[in-house]
């Protein structure tokens, strides 16, 4: 970098304000060493006051000027405290004036060290320390200032935001305006020795110092005004400008080459801005670059939100990629802002009418949307909302979603809803709730409302899926409330015994941290149906009970566990002797015998009694017996009266039983008063 040249000026070692020449570098030619003085005493001066920090807020400045009569440009950075020393340093850059300013500043404030200090050309490294984001709004506004012909514009931002500014409107302005004034961050005092028009920052807030009289100047209105550009389509100028430099670009040579405003504005306006919206079809066939910016820009995104299909077909076939992009922010734009019901831009299902319009869509709308959220916002909102063109038929257009990567059949967007019907379907078929459903479910708003739909759907839920169900509640209240909503459903056509053994088998089947969940709805349920709890029920919930005490509640424990113990042995004796007492055999089979005769006893003749005997009573008549023989078996009837059964073969499966009721009740009681007296 042999055409730069650098001269400092400072007091590192105690001898004044003087030129500074580095250890190991050449002193620099003695005419650019007496420019830079005159810039020192004149409008380049040390800064006020040190500060160690100033390095954060940099003063640069940029202006022509001449050495030994030939003109240059000089880059000056300006300093006081940390690596500037307490008595600050003035560093000054040339450059002849072939090189373009803009790639000047751009390039020395990439030599500018993360101390604040300028490099040497020949050994400093570029660096990105100083790069800031372009503001459009400032280099509009600094651009209608120079085209008014204002000799003070104050750009608005921090020092490195008014530096990005001018860096900004350098790579857009003629060199011969670039010429014709001053460039500054900041200035330490108002330049009287320099008549140019300025266009400068303001001195930072947080900085000591600032000049209260140079504040003043800058606030007021100029004491002599340029003159503005006449061109009438001088503000279309402005914004072709402001344009070219938001896009990062830089003026063609020949445009840079202009003497001033006003030619560069009969130039911009000739070449540039001599078409209407007609003229886009022909100039897109062309590949007319003057439709990717400014005013091209605005009649090209007109002419495609007019002819939608038009700019469709040509996106399809192929558009350069700067024009593709405008293209297809027109018809995005319009898409965006189409009434309920339209599809001006053919979204699927009307994709077909130009063919390979979906693939193509799809391709745009991933690159456009280059994060994967972007793209799920964008599909939940002008997709599939009521009103877009795939509500209520996305599964109809899975393919063309999956091309987006958001397919309907991935619970992760969430956008799709829940699919009641299939989960429906795969529970009838295959009693199991798959994976994918249950993401689905998982995924949705509220969960517990999404699976009752699917219970309603369902004549039963078996205990397998209805433990999946219960991991998808939140806490223990939604659970109970799922589970009474499954037991009331199933209950009309299983019955109590169907409820005993279904929560049965979801409690085994559930995380133990949901079991008391389990219980209470079963509890509830039985309850609320007036029913006698089942044994089992009761027995699990005395084990539950007992593993959620606190290990140091030794003793309570063992009285749950024996409890349930106790009353699960003794549900089971009842069940045992009821299946098998022995049954009193039967008497033998014996033919039924012949009603025996009844044989008429001969009775004595009466005698007559005559006056010699004695009048006695009659002789009694004995009855007839009428009973079987000894050893036959009276017929099953006998008379008109039934007699009781001999239960005396039955007391010992009497005994039994009443003996498993008895014990039954004891335990009932048992964990009755136990459940009372801890409550108390």
């Amino acid at each position: 970098m042999t055409e730069f040249v650098l001269v400092e000026y400072g007091d590192l070692e105690g001898g004044g304000f003087v030129p500074h020449v580095a250890d190991g570098s050449p002193a620099p030619p003695a005419a650019f060493a007496s420019a830079a003085a005159k810039l020192v005493g004149g409008n380049v001066p040390q800064p006020p006051e040190p500060v160690d920090d100033g390095r954060h807020h940099p003063m640069w400045s940029l202006r022509q000027v001449d050495v030994e009569g030939v003109p240059h440009w000089c880059f000056a950075v300006q300093g006081r405290g940390g690596a500037f020393g307490q008595a600050g340093m003035c560093q000054f850059l040339f450059a002849g004036a072939d090189f373009p300013p803009d790639r000047l500043w751009s390039g020395a404030s990439q030599l500018v060290r993360p101390d604040g200090r300028l490099a040497h050309p020949d050994v400093g490294e570029p660096t990105d320390t100083w790069r800031r984001p372009v503001s459009d709004d400032a280099v509009a506004a600094g651009l209608r200032g120079l085209f008014a012909g204002e000799t003070r514009i104050v750009l608005t931002g921090s020092a490195l935001g008014v530096a990005a500014t001018i860096g900004a409107l350098l790579a857009v302005l003629p060199s011969a305006v670039v010429a014709r004034h001053v460039w500054s961050t900041y200035l330490v005092r108002r330049p009287v020795q320099d008549p140019r028009p300025i266009v400068t920052g303001r001195w930072p807030e947080v900085l000591p110092g600032g000049n209260a009289g140079l504040r003043s100047w800058l606030d007021r209105a100029s004491d002599r005004a340029g003159s503005p550009v006449g061109h009438p389509q001088a503000d279309a100028v402005v914004d072709w400008l402001a344009e070219l430099a938001g896009l990062g670009l830089a003026l063609p040579p020949d445009y840079a080459a202009q003497p001033d405003l006003e030619a560069l504005s009969a130039l911009i306006a000739a070449r540039q801005l001599d078409f209407d919206r007609r003229d886009v079809p022909g100039l897109l066939d062309a590949g007319d670059d003057r439709l990717t910016f400014g005013r091209g820009r605005e009649l090209l995104a007109e002419w495609a939100a007019a002819s939608p299909r038009e700019a469709i077909t040509r996106l399809v076939r192929g558009l350069p990629e700067a024009h593709e992009q405008v293209v297809f922010d027109s018809v995005l734009d319009l898409h965006r802002l189409a009434e309920p019901g339209a599809n001006p831009t053919l979204f699927p299902p009307a994709a077909s009418v130009v063919p390979g319009w979906d693939v193509k869509l799809a391709g745009l709308l991933r690159a456009r949307l280059d994060r994967h959220e972007l793209v799920v916002e964008f599909v939940r909102d002008y997709v599939i909302a009521p009103g877009r063109p795939l509500h209520d038929r996305f599964h109809a257009h899975e393919s063309w979603l999956d091309l987006l990567g958001v397919p309907p059949s991935d619970p992760a967007s969430g956008i799709y809803g829940v699919p009641t019907g299939r989960i429906v379907a795969e529970i009838r078929d295959t009693k199991t709730l798959g994976a994918d459903s249950r993401a689905f479910l998982a995924a949705a708003t509220d969960p517990i409302t999404e699976v009752r739909r699917v219970l309603d759907g369902l004549a039963g839920v078996p205990p397998k899926v209805a433990a999946e169900f219960v991991g998808l509640g939140a806490d223990e209240r939604e659970v109970t409330d799922l589970l009474e909503y499954a037991l009331d459903l199933g209950y009309a056509k299983g019955g109590a015994t169907w409820a005993e053994k279904w929560l049965i088998d979801v409690h085994g089947l559930v995380e133990a941290k949901r079991r008391p969940a389990v219980l209470a709805a079963g509890l509830a349920h039985f309850t609320r149906l007036a029913r006698e709890l089942p044994v089992p029920l009761l027995v699990l919930a005395l084990r539950t009970e007992a593993d959620n005490l606190d290990p140091a509640a030794a003793g309570r424990r063992k009285v749950y566990m024996e409890a349930a113990a106790r009353l699960e042995s003794g549900a089971k004796k009842v069940r045992t002797v009821g299946r098998s007492a022995p049954a009193q055999p039967a008497p033998p089979s014996q033919p039924a015998p012949e009603p025996a005769r009844s044989t008429p006893t001969p009775q004595p003749a009466p005698r007559t009694p005559t006056p010699s005997t004695p009048q006695t009573s009659p002789p009694r008549t004995e009855p007839a017996d009428h009973s079987p023989p000894w050893g036959s078996h009276p017929s099953p009837v006998v008379g008109k009266r039934r007699r009781l059964p001999d239960l005396s073969a039955h007391w010992p499966l009497i005994r039994w039983l009443l003996l498993g009721v008895l014990v039954l009740a004891m335990f009932v009681a048992i964990f009755l008063l136990t459940r009372h007296m801890l409550e108390r």
